[in-house]
């Protein structure tokens, strides 16, 4: 084993293959961002994190190669969760999504098949690593030179960055710049967990008269159940002519008067709390910027108006239903702080899979619909469906076919 670690060695410290590695990242790093332009900027990091390893370590051969490997292995992450969500690696995702037991669990049982490969990188990057390390020679180098070298490659880094003026600052993790985005989100570290983008843009905005907190609630005989229905990766495919489909599922689109009435908000591809926050708190997920993916977490307990509050002062009964656990992103403690009266969540109904058929989460908020004391028939349920196509489509649709002739009034069981 001794004489296998000094060959590697070797071939380690030529010049040639650290060229040819070095050329290759280049091509990688171009693959994973999409552009050249920060390619410079990169390597500057790659640099700065050999810089520290080899003041810590001492070791320079080690070092170059284990900076390579973490910036390959960091974009390469980026790379798949963008392909999942359509949003880059965030240095906030390990406080936020790395904190959370319910999203891991998910994730894992979700993603099973890229968490083996994933493993299954980072311990061939292990051993060849320890290879690396145990083959170099240490460097004579005092603390002072190494120390500076570190100082000289963090300040390249900062030289190097390409400042875009005038880009919004979300631009960065929704364009698929894959190699750069976890880096260029250390800068984002400057806010606190309680700071808030928008909180800035709102400071140098002077109010104009005052708003009333007065709400109209009707006459409460007339006023309707109301069924609100999350269905990611489902539309009209009347917006579509191109594909046929049955003139039944478009039907199930249309309101009573035979027309469909779309609500539209600021959509986020993967982001479904983030959607489902804009449609409960009138807020737009864009003005947060890069914080749009973790308003549940920053905005628990800090929206004082919402559309649940509203409508529970209106006599409503406040339902959400999903099929994740509660704990999922944060989503039922922030539904539950914007006036969420009851969250029946995938622990609650027993699921035991994450991934049901519609048909039995709608059986489940039928259930629930009919369990609610009423106050002048009025009845409040949130419905966030499958967060992700739960199973091929099949004839599951035609639930909503079934339910609406099961005494639905305006979309709940009388």
């Amino acid at each position: 084993m001794k004489y296998v670690i000094e060959q590697a060695g070797r071939v380690l410290r030529h010049p040639l293959p650290i060229s040819l590695a070095f050329l290759t990242l280049l091509q990688a790093l171009h693959y994973f961002d999409t552009r050249w332009r920060f390619v410079p900027f990169l390597v500057a990091v790659t640099l700065a994190i050999a810089a520290l390893l080899f003041l810590l370590s001492r070791r320079p051969t080690f070092s170059l190669w284990a900076a390579g490997l973490t910036v390959l292995l960091i974009a390469a992450m980026s790379e798949v969760k963008f392909r999942l969500k359509g949003f880059s690696l965030h240095v906030f995702d390990f406080a936020f999504t790395g904190l959370d037991r319910s999203a891991l669990s998910f994730l894992v049982g979700s993603y099973f098949n890229l968490l083996i490969a994933g493993l299954a990188a980072l311990a061939a990057a292990f051993v060849f690593l320890v290879v690396a390390f145990r083959s170099d020679r240490r460097s004579a180098r005092s603390f002072v030179v190494r120390a500076c070298l570190f100082v000289i490659a963090a300040v390249g880094v900062v030289a190097l960055y390409p400042q875009k003026n005038g880009e919004p600052d979300y631009v960065h993790y929704i364009s698929g710049y894959d190699a750069s985005s976890f880096f260029v989100s250390i800068g984002d570290l400057e806010f606190p967990l309680g700071r808030i983008v928008l909180a800035g843009r709102l400071e140098n905005v002077e109010a104009e008269g005052k708003l009333s907190d007065d709400i109209s609630c009707g006459v409460a005989a007339s006023q309707p159940d109301l069924f609100l229905v999350l269905s990611e990766s489902q539309t009209s495919p009347s917006y579509f002519p191109q594909v046929t489909v049955p003139e039944w599922m478009s039907a199930s689109f249309q309101s009573q008067d035979g027309r469909v009435h779309p609500m539209q908000v600021e959509t986020f591809g993967g982001g479904t709390w983030v959607t489902n926050f804009s449609v409960m708190t009138g807020l737009s997920g864009a003005d947060f910027g890069w914080q749009s993916p973790y308003v549940t977490q920053i905005l628990e307990g800090r929206v004082k108006a919402s559309l649940p509050s509203l409508m529970a002062r209106c006599g409503y009964r406040t339902i959400a239903v999903m099929p994740m656990q509660a704990s999922f992103v944060n989503e039922g403690p922030f539904l539950t702080s914007i006036g969420f009266q009851e969250i029946v969540d995938f622990d609650a109904m027993k699921l035991g899979v994450a991934l049901r058929a519609r048909s039995f989460l709608f059986r489940c908020r039928r259930t629930n619909c009919a369990r609610a004391p009423r106050k002048g028939s009025a009845t409040t349920v949130h419905c966030h469906a499958d967060p992700f196509p739960a199973r091929p489509l099949r004839h599951d649709a035609g639930a909503a076919r079934r339910l609406a002739g099961q005494g639905f009034r305006s979309g709940c069981p009388g």
